[in-house]
């Protein structure tokens, strides 16, 4: 039988479910293929440019902010182009 205390305590990360392994393990996944998208005036890759955030998988799912400049859209192709060999994805938003 739970009691209170039991219920407030926090969940311990070692004990995370095989879902939660494999989201992590898909999103590490996502974020070296968008390592592999350069912008090219600053000549370097948008996560370490900070312009992809709010990065998650969830299922076959990729939802992504990715922040740009006007003269910058041209990237979101080349990012879905990136992402489109993942076999695991439906789609990423």
């Amino acid at each position: 039988m739970l009691n209170s205390q039991t219920l407030s305590q926090p969940i311990d990360p070692s004990t995370a479910t095989p879902t939660d392994s494999l989201a992590e393990t898909r999103k590490q996944e996502v974020v070296q293929h968008l390592k592999q998208v350069i912008e090219p005036i600053l000549k370097n890759d948008i996560v370490s440019l900070g312009m992809v955030r709010n990065l998650r998988v969830v299922d076959d799912y990729i939802y992504l902010r990715f922040y740009i400049g006007q003269y910058q859209h041209h990237l979101q192709e080349q990012i879905q182009a990136t992402l489109s060999p993942l076999s695991w994805c439906k789609m990423s938003f």
